[in-house]
């Protein structure tokens, strides 16, 4: 189950993001989500959400190391 949303990293168009949320009981997850402009609509890619760490730090290595365009680019808080 996702919690709050407390960390973003997009690409260069904005139309991809992986949000690194915590959930109500502390651990971290993240999900990472493609915009689909005819549904207008942020459709989830992959499993990560099943994802589960202790620390923000280790949830966005994680979401580094796991999803392929993340690699390079920039965070957003």
């Amino acid at each position: 189950m996702r919690g709050e949303v407390v960390h973003s990293i997009w690409n260069d168009d904005k139309t991809r993001r992986v949000d690194i949320y915590q959930r109500d009981e502390g651990s971290f997850g993240f999900e990472d989500l493609s915009y689909d402009a005819e549904e207008n609509a942020w459709i989830p890619k992959g499993r990560y959400s099943e994802s589960i760490t202790d620390s923000l730090e280790v949830a966005i290595r994680e979401a580094r190391g796991r999803v392929n365009w993340v690699a390079n680019e920039r965070e957003t808080e």
